[in-house]
């Protein structure tokens, strides 16, 4: 039987971010295999079916992060919706 993959609201990887930023790639990849599974599918309000780099790229083109040498940080418009 196949299981069915849960889609994870972007706010979940957000709060990481946010609360560790600035958080290098491989310490967010890490915790998205450890909390949600190699295969996680993620949704956002405006896209859904995005694994972490569709994800990233999603969040990175609308500024809600920004990337440097450093690691990833909150962008400057990383007001989030009110739903999870």
């Amino acid at each position: 039987m196949n299981k069915a993959i849960e889609s994870i609201h972007g706010h979940e990887v957000l709060n990481f971010i946010r609360t560790h930023e600035p958080v290098p790639l491989e310490q967010l990849q890490h915790f998205v295999r450890r909390t949600f599974g190699e295969h996680a599918i993620f949704h956002a309000c405006a896209a859904e079916g995005m694994d972490l780099n569709g994800l990233l790229a999603f969040l990175r083109d609308r500024g809600k992060i920004q990337e440097d040498e450093a690691g990833i940080r909150f962008g400057s418009d990383a007001e989030m919706c009110d739903h999870a």
